[in-house]
């Protein structure tokens, strides 16, 4: 009896021998799992802060394109008046040209120093008037310009930040099912474990 006693024993130390150095075994895994798991949800907060970021990016980007087409119908609404000022202004700018021969003879017709000075100015401040809105045309053509490119780049970025914002938040969504798919795999063979040890 002694020698089925001492072989229930040994079975017995085996047993714990092994149970032990089975939890042992699992510690290192069930840490790596955890951290493993961290490793997921760590990358699906990543992506989902890369969408978010895409997305304000992307409103900042619908704002100035609203203002920039704002902007721009203000500026196509100005346009033809501001054109038939630069007309009329080209026009007393060519009747002056000529009437040079008149603009001489007026003049030198001046009575005094001053009646002088005082047509020169005249003159002068309508070849300035006419050249001002000369130059308001070509400045508001200019930005008119501007504002039309910056509205083509603006949309293309826009086009392009929907594709990353698409993909950051694709990116979240699968990093998340991987993260939940590996929790449930873990769990489930944490609950077969401690099932096959009861």
């Amino acid at each position: 009896m002694k020698g089925y006693t001492s072989k229930r024993v040994a079975r017995s130390f085996f047993s714990v021998l092994m149970c032990t150095t089975l939890i042992c075994a699992m510690v290192p895994q069930v840490a790596r799992a955890e951290e493993s798991l961290e490793t997921l949800e760590n990358a699906a907060i990543e992506a989902n802060e890369k969408y978010a970021q895409a997305q304000q990016e992307l409103d900042n980007l619908n704002q100035k394109i609203e203002t920039n087409q704002s902007k721009l119908k203000e500026l196509e609404d100005a346009l033809p008046q501001v054109r038939q000022n630069t007309a009329q202004a080209v026009r007393l700018n060519y009747k002056l040209l000529q009437n040079q021969p008149n603009l001489i003879g007026l003049i030198l017709s001046s009575h005094d120093f001053s009646d002088f000075l005082s047509t020169i100015s005249y003159i002068n401040a309508i070849n300035d008037s006419n050249y001002e809105k000369i130059q308001a045309l070509v400045q508001m053509e200019s930005q008119l310009t501007q504002t039309r490119n910056a509205l083509q780049t603006q949309q293309s970025s826009v086009a392009a930040k929907t594709k990353e914002a698409a993909a950051a938040q694709s990116a979240a969504q699968e990093a998340i099912k991987v993260a939940k798919q590996r929790a449930m795999e873990r769990a489930a063979q944490a609950k077969a474990q401690w099932e096959a040890q009861q």
